[in-house]
Parts: structure tokens; C-alpha cells; sequence
């Protein structure tokens, strides 16, 4: 039951490199991909809003999309080690295994990669980005001005802010609830 255990980890761990390369392999592979999985893929309207708004945009993936599919691979994955646990019930070191892949791994799993896959998205920036932009900004004031925004919501997982009447159910850019 041991390697029983040990093959079903090894095969969810092949799944979620597989979903990793194929999100960052290219756009059209990647929607044939989410397609496939009965995940529509965010409009060029969307990415394009999203870019006005300074957030990084990861060449394929976006952050929304990427999000669903580790959702659908957490849930299917869960029911499965239900179904498992059922079997190694009496094999403790198998029953141990699980539960560490469970309570390490899978619990945690969409908020993890979530977040490695936009820290990845993300653009390095050096100490001469920093000086370089201030200094082009140095007295001017912002194109997209838009008020006093005291009223924002800030994603607890990818840091994006939002003004409170603009959206209330889930964060535009990673897909995460705003409010559980």
C-alpha cells in the first residue's frame, strides 16, 4: 500500500509540473489547455485592463486562469485521497504519507503555486530601476489620476487593490475570493 501511495504522489506531481510547463509554454497551447478543462480564457478586453493598471501580465498564463486549473486539480485531487485513504486505512506508514502529502502539499496547494507562479510573473527590478523611475516621475503628476481612493480592497494573495465598488466577489487579476 506503501508504493500504492507513493505512485498516486508521484503522478500528482507529474500532473502539476505538466500544468506548470504548458503555462509557460505558449498562449495558444495554454487555452487549448484550460479549453480542455472547461475553462474559458480571460478576453484580450480583460488583459488589456489589467495592463493599464500597472499589474505585471505573465506572457501566457493569466493569473485567473492559472488559479481555476490548480482549484480543479485540488478538488479532483482531494476526492481521489479520500477514495485512497479508505484503502490504507490499516497501513499506517502508507496512512501517514498521505497525510503528510495532505496536510504539506495539498492543503495549501492553489494558494502556493498561485503565489510562486506570480512572484515568477513578476519583472526583476534592480536599485537602477527604482532610480530611474522616480526620476522620470520627479514633479509630474499621474496621467491616470482617479480621486481620492480610500475605500480599496487589497487581494491577500496577490497584493492587487481594487476600489471598493468596482468589484466585490474575486480579485480581477489571480481569481482569489476577496472575502471569505
Amino acid at each position: 500500500m506503501l508504493q500504492k501511495v507513493r505512485d498516486f504522489i508521484n503522478l500528482f506531481t507529474q500532473e502539476l509540473d505538466e500544468i506548470n510547463i504548458v503555462a509557460n509554454s505558449n498562449l495558444e497551447r495554454w487555452h487549448s489547455f484550460i479549453e480542455e478543462l472547461g475553462i474559458n480564457p480571460v478576453t484580450i478586453e480583460r488583459r488589456n485592463h489589467a495592463e493599464l493598471t500597472g499589474l505585471p501580465i505573465p506572457k501566457v498564463a493569466f493569473p485567473s486562469e492559472y488559479r481555476a486549473v490548480l482549484y480543479q486539480l485540488e478538488y479532483r485531487t482531494k476526492r481521489q485521497v479520500k477514495v485512497l485513504q479508505t484503502e490504507v486505512e490499516d497501513d499506517f506508514d502508507a496512512d501517514d504519507v498521505l497525510d503528510e502529502f495532505v496536510r504539506r502539499k495539498l492543503n495549501s496547494l492553489t494558494k502556493n503555486e498561485l503565489k510562486k507562479y506570480l512572484n515568477a510573473s513578476k519583472p526583476a527590478v534592480s536599485v537602477l530601476d527604482i532610480f530611474a523611475n522616480a526620476s522620470t516621475s520627479l514633479n509630474k503628476y499621474s496621467v491616470k489620476e482617479t480621486g481620492d481612493k480610500s475605500y480599496s480592497i487589497k487581494c491577500n494573495s496577490c497584493g492587487a487593490s481594487r476600489l471598493e465598488e468596482d468589484q466585490y466577489d474575486e480579485c480581477f487579476y489571480c481569481g482569489t475570493p476577496l472575502f471569505n
